[in-house]
């Protein structure tokens, strides 16, 4: 299929992510101060904690549990809560919220926010870029669950079965073998209320998320490989979507 641009978009959310090694720790109070420099775009700021539980057992010692909470980042909101951007301990991710028009739309906000990563920290070399497209395909009132009118990829329900299907999940990973990227394709059904209406509306969700890992390369020449992972995830969402589904959102 030709990837043609969809005006409509049905991503919910597409994100970019890095991750890193370091060249010294990094200061969880470097990312905030951070934030001076992008707070005209995202106003609100939000402290991102992680929560571990850690469950040992051995020979000589009686299990024992450990808790470990901590700071890893913040994460900032735009103005109209359409765009977030995470400046973590490990890493940066930059997600744009509906509505989605395109790349290049958003392309100098991500490389702008990155920058500003950049100057905060003291990045090492980039180890993993991953690409992720979250779509929502809205169907219709009382609609039938038909996942061959509107996916490619689909699981195939025998007509001797012949009853309708309620929800489903399917989950594929594969790989560009050229590229070494590994592709993470997962389908289902997610109902969601219209709080005004009290309508209940059922999705077909997308869920694209494309990423190379075992990387080792300077954090200011990553943004081939960023292409690279891009296109394989436009390459697999317009190959696993029918006719149906392109005429809807073009």
């Amino acid at each position: 299929m030709s990837e043609t641009h969809l005006n409509n978009s049905p991503i919910r959310e597409a994100v970019i992510d890095f991750k890193f090694t370091f060249k010294e720790p990094v200061d969880s109070t470097a990312l905030e101060i951070a934030h001076e420099k992008l707070k005209n775009l995202y106003p609100t700021k939000e402290v991102i904690d992680m929560n571990s539980l850690f469950f040992d057992v051995s020979v000589s010692n009686k299990p024992k549990f450990e808790h470990a909470k901590g700071k890893v980042g913040y994460r900032f909101i735009s103005s109209e809560k359409d765009a977030v951007v995470q400046f973590r301990v490990d890493g940066f991710t930059f997600s744009k919220l509906r509505p989605y028009t395109s790349w290049t739309d958003i392309e100098s906000k991500v490389k702008e926010a990155y920058l500003i990563y950049l100057e905060a920290v003291k990045v090492d070399k980039v180890i993993r870029i991953a690409s992720r497209y979250i779509n929502f395909l809205k169907l219709d009132s009382n609609e039938t669950i038909d996942i061959k009118k509107y996916f490619n990829v689909y699981v195939n329900i025998p007509d001797e079965i012949n009853s309708p299907i309620d929800n489903y999940l399917l989950r594929v990973v594969f790989k560009d073998l050229g590229k070494n990227i590994t592709s993470i394709i997962s389908q289902g059904v997610i109902a969601e209320q219209n709080i005004q209406t009290s309508e209940v509306v059922k999705n077909l969700i997308l869920d694209i998320d494309c990423f190379e890992d075992k990387l080792s390369i300077d954090p200011t020449d990553l943004w081939g490989k960023v292409e690279d992972v891009k296109k394989f995830a436009n390459k697999i969402f317009f190959n696993s979507i029918t006719e149906v589904t392109k005429d809807r959102y073009k």
